[in-house]
């Protein structure tokens, strides 16, 4: 059975010739399975609570504007705004973006990357991040934060933990602290040109 939504929206062009439309709807739980027979591709073992999305967005000139989109689950929620210009002939999108994520479940997003399931991590992330460049070559700076971390590996523990990062689009830096395996732990990371010719040091006890 096809998934069933009840879209709610409109779309008006102003006397300027700019198009605006907007549009929300409320989602229902959603698995991997829900989202294959859609067509869409998912990993496996991914689930979604309910929750709700909503767009507005303007077009005029080859550009369009989000402001804002807005994808809400559970508990969290991740926003975006900016422009996106469409190219003539064949070029990459040019993106001028802001995306803010709060309180993202780890553990369940952790179907998306398998890195992230193989550890077993679980946390909460907050984002803020600028988007810039094309599509094809984004260029990405801002700050993620991750609290209440726990990953485990060989027998090694991680609780506790809280991620501070910050980064450029050519350098980054990082505190992590919390405990191993009972330890206090205590570590930074400073990452420069991690891009091109990465020189990484790392600091800690």
């Amino acid at each position: 059975a096809g998934l069933k939504l009840r879209i709610e929206g409109k779309v008006a062009r102003a006397a300027d010739g700019k198009i605006k439309a907007s549009a929300r709807t409320k989602l229902p739980a959603l698995t991997s399975a829900d989202l294959k027979r859609l067509g869409a591709s998912a990993p496996a073992g991914l689930s979604l609570p309910p929750g709700s999305a909503e767009v507005s967005l303007s077009y005029a000139d080859g550009s369009a504007r989000l402001d804002p989109a807005i994808l809400a689950f559970g508990s969290s929620k991740i926003e975006a705004r900016g422009s996106v210009r469409v190219p003539e002939g064949s070029g990459s999108p040019g993106l001028d973006m802001t995306i803010r994520a709060d309180a993202l479940p780890l553990e369940t997003l952790a179907p998306l990357a398998p890195a992230l399931a193989a550890y077993g991590v679980s946390g909460k992330a907050t984002l803020d991040l600028r988007v810039s460049g094309t599509a094809a070559a984004p260029s990405l700076s801002g700050k993620a934060k991750i609290a209440a971390l726990a990953a485990s590996s060989s027998g090694l523990a991680l609780t506790a933990g809280d991620l501070d990062a910050a980064f450029t689009p050519k350098n980054a830096t990082a505190e992590l602290k919390g405990k191993l395996s009972g330890a206090e732990l205590s570590l930074t990371v400073d990452a420069k040109d991690y891009a091109g010719s990465p020189d990484i040091r790392v600091d800690g006890r």
